[in-house]
């Protein structure tokens, strides 16, 4: 997934998520349960920029912690590990600063610059641009900015999938499209009436508009009308 997907996705997180459905592929879904593996001091092993910018957000969110064991199935999106199951599930406080300063001494291991002055309690994520006149990319957080990662260290954001191969988002379109005018009626959530014609015949209608439009039942279970409809692919 590209940068400009990943902020997509977040544009759409942010605004409720009701096209978050839509956009995702089965393979971004992970089939399992995301977590973070902890090192030998008991903070989480962060061996990459996505899986630090993960644990930034949660921190900044308030999110809950918890201790638990489980079967490693696989590898998430950030290269943390994926479990099938989790027992012992255990809530701990944590200390967000500690984390924090945790997050800062892993980033200025893995870049070779680091300027500015640090502010730990400066609100906001990890953030990147390009710097145009030092021809790279920098990484803004807690007051510091970080620039040239050093060799081997991972520095790509967005969304790989859970196959480790980047997978585009899906696209949305409106097309001009032949359905079912029984179909139509429904999408709309238009009322329909259904009754007997002097005739003796079985009729329907429905009102769109403020226009009353009716058919015979057969004539209403089987014609096709072309609509403009969204598609996402």
């Amino acid at each position: 997934m590209t940068n400009d997907d990943a902020d997509v996705i977040q544009w759409d997180l942010e605004n409720g998520g009701e096209l978050l459905e839509k956009m995702l592929k089965p393979e971004h879904y992970e089939k399992g349960i995301s977590a973070f593996e902890l090192d030998s001091n008991g903070f989480p092993k962060l061996e990459n920029l996505q899986i630090i910018t993960t644990l930034a957000a949660l921190l900044e969110n308030g999110e809950k912690a918890y201790t638990l064991k489980g079967k490693i199935i696989g590898k998430g999106n950030d290269g943390e590990p994926v479990l099938d199951s989790i027992k012992n599930k255990k809530e701990i406080n944590i200390s967000k600063d500690e984390y924090v300063n945790h997050i800062i001494n892993v980033l200025k291991k893995n870049f070779k610059n680091v300027t500015g002055k640090l502010n730990i309690k400066e609100k906001g994520d990890i953030t990147d641009h390009y710097n145009e006149q030092a021809g790279e990319q920098e990484y803004l957080y807690k007051g510091l900015t970080f620039r040239t990662p050093k060799k081997n260290f991972n520095t790509y954001l967005g969304y790989a999938g859970t196959n480790r191969k980047f997978v585009p988002l899906k696209k949305q379109y409106w097309v001009d499209k032949e359905i079912p005018l029984k179909d139509y009626v429904k999408s709309k959530k238009l009322k329909t009436s259904k009754y007997t014609s002097k005739k003796g015949k079985n009729m329907i209608s429905y009102v769109e508009n403020g226009r009353t439009i009716t058919y015979t039942e057969e004539q209403f279970n089987n014609k096709k009308i072309t609509d403009y409809v969204e598609e996402w692919r």
